[in-house]
């Protein structure tokens, strides 16, 4: 799934999947949002992301959160990445000590 293709609701509901890899998808998908670059309109050429701009909706944010909690250690790992990639570390993600070595090893 392309984050261009995915609506809120449906990575949320994703995040929610009784399947792991379902749920590690969504992240991926989350974190792929920093290479998404939306349409321009015809004639306006815009270069890099204004600093209003949002990222990604907070509901998603606080899913990617939640998913911190999850049962299966790499989709905590995964969402702890894309946390970190979207530049919005908690001290919960931090608790995972992301080392550029350990990145790494977790994907």
């Amino acid at each position: 799934m392309r984050y261009a293709d995915a609506t809120p609701e449906d990575l949320i509901r994703d995040m929610a999947d009784l399947h792991p890899h379902i749920r590690l998808k969504a992240i991926t998908t989350c974190a792929r949002a920093t290479e998404y670059k939306a349409p321009t309109e015809e004639g306006i050429l815009l270069d890099g992301r204004s600093k209003e701009e949002k990222l990604l909706p907070d509901e998603l944010f606080v899913a990617l959160e939640l998913c911190l909690e999850d049962s299966h250690e790499q989709v905590q790992r995964a969402a702890a990445i894309a946390l970190y990639t979207l530049e919005k570390p908690t001290d919960r993600v931090r608790h995972f000590n992301l080392q550029p070595t350990n990145v790494a090893t977790a994907m």
